[in-house]
């Protein structure tokens, strides 16, 4: 078993994601970090509270039944309206409702509202032991989040590493192309292109012997 520490470059370029994913699970088992589930945030619908009456609202009713309100939808309606400057609330007169959408509207029902006031207790003290075990979970993350970051690091430097060769074995081509076929002066060339980079010559020609 290897961690990711191990890895040798050929190894690190070819891991797939659940190569990484098996590699930070090492690493978390390593450090003896011990697992912890995110909680269930407590809510009033898991005490069975919820909206499950349904009704339909057409021009401020409140209907039980759907046809119901289909048939109120196509009676004529009105409010009152009245002009406070033209004599005020004494002389009132109908307003046609032209609008007259369907509207589907959930409730709470009666028996539940009756009982919500000891739910709402409990429900305290279950969101008082949820605050705890969240922050335990974000602790976890926490902690669980550097080794992630670490190992995916380690194996984005080993790709951008792998792209550097790949770019310098094009250099390396070229130079072969501009000598004629003289091997010896394009890697005196490539040599002094990246006589900065030993890792990169290395892994392009080879282990150099010293004065090479």
């Amino acid at each position: 078993m290897k961690r990711y520490t191990d890895l040798t470059h050929e190894e690190l370029i070819v891991l797939k994601d659940e190569d990484i994913e098996r590699l930070i699970d090492i690493e978390i088992a390593h450090d003896g970090i011990m697992p912890v589930g995110c909680p269930v945030v407590p809510s009033l619908e898991s005490e069975g509270i919820i909206k499950s009456e349904i009704a339909y609202e057409v021009g401020g009713i409140m209907l039980k039944n759907e046809e119901d309100a289909l048939i109120v939808s196509r009676m004529e309606q009105s409010n009152t309206a009245y002009d406070y400057q033209a004599g005020g609330y004494n002389y009132q007169w109908l307003d046609p409702i032209t609008e007259r959408t369907i509207t589907k509207k959930n409730f709470y029902r009666q028996s539940d509202v009756v009982r919500i006031k000891e739910i709402l207790q409990r429900n305290k003290s279950k969101r008082e032991e949820y605050e705890k075990l969240k922050n335990e979970y974000d602790e976890f993350l926490t902690v669980t989040g550097k080794i992630r970051d670490a190992v995916y690091s380690f194996w984005r430097e080993a790709l951008n590493l792998q792209q550097e060769i790949d770019e310098a074995k094009a250099v390396l081509e070229k130079y072969r192309g501009l000598s004629d076929g003289d091997e010896t002066v394009a890697i005196n060339f490539f040599k002094n292109t990246y006589k900065t980079r030993e890792d990169i010559i290395e892994k392009v020609l080879g282990k150099q012997e010293v004065g090479v």
